[in-house]
């Protein structure tokens, strides 16, 4: 499969202004009884959530946590630590979203929601084409523009989304 990275923009060079932003992000921080105990990774994310957000966007985070058993909802690798993180530092309330492919969720202008772990999902971690086409393709949350966290080095949302999907991709986090 090809390297289209190089065809990729920058987050800086669009107006996203009323777009739906959907940020594939490395938040696989370590929780012990339910407490995250180094937030490194959230806050390398938090300059990038923080840019769409004021620049008016409507911005979807995933990421996964964990190793759970694929395509199986386990409470304890769920972004539930996450996302109280995320408010506290946000100053924002922030929806956790379950379903995410399956399920129609609204979000607004500057609001932000967490969506579940993506390991939650079947062929996330072999980047399955078949899953990658329903996030990228069939889901209207994820027309406007796609952010992709290259620190990751497999799964789908590394190769199969930005090359599947009609939106704007960037790979570049502030």
């Amino acid at each position: 499969m090809p390297n289209n990275f190089s065809k990729m923009n920058q987050l800086q060079d669009f107006d996203l202004k009323n777009k739906k932003v959907f940020i594939r992000a490395d938040l696989n921080v370590p929780i012990k009884s339910g407490k995250i105990t180094s937030s490194q990774r959230i806050e390398s994310s938090l300059a990038t959530i923080n840019y769409c957000l004021k620049a008016g966007a409507k911005v979807m985070v995933t990421s996964h946590l964990g190793r759970p058993k694929e395509g199986e909802y386990n409470p304890e690798f769920s972004l539930e630590p996450v996302v109280e993180f995320l408010e506290n530092h946000l100053n924002k309330k922030i929806n956790l979203i379950k379903d995410w492919i399956a399920q129609s969720f609204d979000v607004d202008v500057g609001e932000i929601v967490v969506l579940e772990n993506c390991r939650f999902n079947m062929g996330e971690s072999d980047n399955n084409e078949i899953l990658a086409k329903k996030i990228c393709r069939s889901h209207r949350h994820f027309r406007d523009g796609c952010l992709w966290d290259c620190s990751q080095e497999t799964g789908l949302h590394i190769r199969n989304c930005p090359i599947l999907s009609k939106s704007l991709c960037w790979t570049t986090f502030l």
